[in-house]
């Protein structure tokens, strides 16, 4: 868990340094709240879900291609 953690922290170090106003999310338009860092975190909640279903399904033993063929038909419908 040390690695994914690190890597994680040296990629949000990176965009500290080299990316101007990530961290700013205090903008904020008919009630939400935008920003780079918001867009990214929302965006990813999608792709967690997806990530936890599959983890789910793996632990359990039960990994068949169908599960890849649901996530990659949800990717590419993608309703928001």
């Amino acid at each position: 868990m040390v690695w994914p953690v690190a890597g994680l922290a040296m990629l949000l170090l990176f965009n500290l340094v080299f990316t101007r106003g990530f961290f700013h999310g205090r903008r904020f338009v008919d009630g939400y709240l935008y920003g780079t860092l918001i867009d990214v975190l929302n965006h990813g909640a999608k792709v967690m879900l997806l990530a936890l279903g599959m983890a789910l399904v793996i632990a359990t033993g039960g990994v068949d291609l169908s599960v890849g063929a649901v996530m990659a038909i949800a990717g590419a419908v993608r309703l928001s």
